[in-house]
């Protein structure tokens, strides 16, 4: 056999090299599900100046607002929003203009509408007094206890008979609620 020159093998190569290029030009591939790992990165040192930049940024955003320390920013906010409250000499104002209070003759001020006044009364003075009637069961000693057996059966014919008591009694009769009203208290 005899060999061929290089001049035609490099044309033949540059032949299919063309036409391959061609087809590459037409043909339409999918994008690469990988291509996002083979971006460029960045540098380990523009890194630390990206951080440093922002680092510095941060503090000059800071010391824009005049060198004021945190606690005297704070402590301008309370007051500005104490200036918002009203005060009471406005209230008392506005209550002038409204009509709701008038000035007498010697200089006092008095409301328009008569308001009833409200007093104590002496008849709530004896609720509260003692700790029974706060919610604390007052102890009887000498009585038979509910967790026994024996006790639950001494209680129990105890409670049968007040209940017949009460059935039998003629103001129950004639008005039952209120006969129990003055038991349950008489009982505390």
């Amino acid at each position: 056999m005899v060999a061929k020159k290089r001049t035609q093998l490099r044309a033949k190569a540059m032949r299919q090299r063309r036409n391959s290029s061609e087809a590459m030009e037409t043909e339409e591939l999918p994008p690469d599900p990988k291509a996002f790992l083979h971006q460029l990165r960045e540098s380990k040192r523009e890194k630390q100046l990206n951080r440093s930049q922002s680092f510095l940024n941060r503090l000059r955003d800071q010391a824009g607002n005049g060198g004021i320390s945190k606690s005297a920013l704070r402590r301008r906010k309370k007051r500005m929003k104490e200036e918002l409250k009203p005060r009471m000499e406005d209230l008392l104002t506005s209550l002038k203009e409204e009509g709701v209070l008038e000035e007498d003759e010697s200089g006092e001020l008095a409301a328009v509408t008569g308001v009833t006044a409200i007093t104590a009364s002496n008849g709530y003075s004896g609720l509260h007094d003692t700790a029974e009637a706060c919610g604390t069961v007052r102890i009887r000693k000498n009585e038979p206890s509910i967790r026994t057996q024996r006790g639950a059966k001494l209680l129990t014919t105890k409670e049968q008979e007040r209940f017949t008591k009460v059935i039998s009694n003629e103001r129950f009769r004639s008005s039952p609620f209120e006969t129990l009203r003055e038991i349950i208290k008489s009982r505390k």
